[in-house]
């Protein structure tokens, strides 16, 4: 009797065990369509330069992993790809998924104009500029950005981009926002450039300074529609997200 109860129940997890490695599949790796590509300006040759992908899952089974590229220099053209996980197995939610992607490109571009293809679809590019730097030219600070958006003042009425992050410690002295610029780009992306300076004193003591910071600023003027807000950060790290105004 006991025998023949654990045969059964060895049976039982037997077959729960290969109905489970057949019925749960690994997700696939695909490659998703890219509907457009934003290249902000303002990099020079001695950044690492950045591109924003976007485009829209058909439903909730795919997921965003990740985005590749491939230079060629001869045409000057950077090639861009972005993968999905696609998990056939999972219940999904049957609506389109819109994704989003920033790619940066690991390498110092030489100054010039590339242009930037969707890898298999020949209708989706945009142009990237890349600046010569100066040599006298001061390197340019960011601040560390881990929010932004564009949200319509309740006083005004006025469209306002807001910036939050929290700055970085520093033995010596501490970061201060000194200036926003906003330029409004190509396709509705909105290029976002918080530039930085180190300073000491009397605004870095504990009394006068917070770490972490949040900012407004008003649009030089009014945006609306669909499109991508970029903004520069510290040490490359970008924010980026969709705009929908």
């Amino acid at each position: 009797m006991f025998a023949t109860y654990i045969q059964t129940k060895a049976a039982l997890i037997s077959g729960f065990l290969l109905s489970s490695s057949i019925g749960f599949a690994a997700p696939m790796q695909v490659s998703a369509d890219i509907d457009a590509i934003y290249t902000p300006r303002g990099f020079t040759n001695a950044d690492q330069a950045e591109v924003v992908v976007t485009g829209v899952f058909p439903n909730g089974c795919y997921s965003l992993n990740g985005s590749d590229y491939m230079i060629d220099a001869v045409s000057e053209t950077i090639y861009v790809e972005t993968k999905a996980l696609y998990d056939a197995e999972q219940f999904c939610i049957q609506a389109l998924v819109p994704f989003l992607d920033t790619i940066t490109i690991d390498e110092a571009l030489p100054a010039g104009t590339y242009e930037v293809q969707a890898m298999r679809q020949q209708d989706v590019f945009a142009e990237l500029a890349i600046a010569q730097r100066q040599e006298e030219s001061p390197e340019v600070l960011f601040a560390p950005i881990e929010y932004a958006n564009i949200e319509e003042d309740p006083v005004s009425g006025r469209q306002v981009l807001v910036l939050e992050g929290e700055y970085p410690h520093f033995y010596i002295g501490c970061m201060l926002i000194s200036d926003i610029d906003i330029a409004f780009e190509d396709n509705g992306l909105v290029n976002v450039q918080p530039r930085a300076i180190l300073t000491e004193g009397a605004a870095c003591a504990p009394e006068n300074y917070d770490y972490q910071f949040k900012v407004r600023k008003g649009l030089p003027q009014p945006t609306s529609g669909e499109g991508v807000l970029y903004v520069r950060g510290y040490l490359g790290q970008s924010y980026a997200n969709f705009l929908n105004l």
